[in-house]
């Protein structure tokens, strides 16, 4: 016996002003497309040893995937050409870069971005019939694998402002010369000199990989 299913989930790019996840909330340029597609087989073997005992093998595979791709790659490159990565050889096909205060629109698009998952079963069944009792054995093992990039923050993430001169409220402690602590306006606060703000950017992108093994032996009888 075989069996055989495939599936796929696709999505985006969002409405604009969705905020979902890894998607914009006011930058209708930065979007994403997200592509789930998964797939089952399973192929199974059977065997009669006289009219009391039967063998059952079966292998089965089941896999997912996540790609998430830019929906306008050229918006995407434009904004880090204006902002450009601390770090040499940046790339026009980094995400977006991550945009998280100074009144503007929230980008958190962490696109292009994959995770993959397989899975791998190896199963074998006996059954026999004893009398009034019934036998059952059999073990199993599987392989189970998991890869994906990380949010690494390569194309770099921005957050703030903190404060002029690094004041967060007046009053502080050395800020008692001053009466705002920000202009009122997000984008000029980025512009101003002595203006503190919050920058950070990974030289990599990172991928996470794990392996697991299982293996399990079963014994039972069932009387009557």
């Amino acid at each position: 016996m075989m069996k055989y299913t495939g599936d796929s989930w696709d999505f985006g790019p969002s409405a604009v002003g969705n905020s979902g996840w890894g998607a914009d909330s006011g930058a209708s340029n930065i979007q994403e497309t997200w592509s789930q597609p998964g797939r089952i087989a399973v192929a199974k073997l059977s065997k009669l040893f006289g009219a009391t005992a039967v063998n059952d093998f079966q292998f089965s595979y089941s896999a997912n995937r996540i790609n998430i791709s830019q929906a306008n790659p050229a918006a995407a490159a434009a904004l880090n050409s204006a902002i450009p990565t601390f770090f040499p050889g940046g790339s026009a096909s980094n995400p977006p870069v991550w945009i998280n205060g100074g009144g503007l629109p929230t980008i958190w698009s962490f696109a292009p971005w994959t995770n993959q998952e397989d899975l791998f079963a190896w199963q074998d069944d006996f059954s026999k019939v004893v009398s009034r009792h019934t036998l059952k054995m059999g073990v199993i093992y599987s392989r189970n694998a998991k890869d994906q990039d990380n949010f690494s923050q390569k194309q770099g993430v921005t957050f703030g402002p903190g404060g002029y001169n690094g004041c967060k409220n007046v009053g502080d402690p050395g800020c008692a010369s001053i009466a705002f602590t920000n202009t009122g306006y997000g984008p000029s606060d980025y512009l101003l000199r002595n203006m503190g703000f919050n920058w950070g950017e990974q030289n990599v992108i990172s991928k996470s990989r794990a392996v697991g093994r299982t293996l399990r032996h079963i014994s039972t009888t069932i009387g009557s």
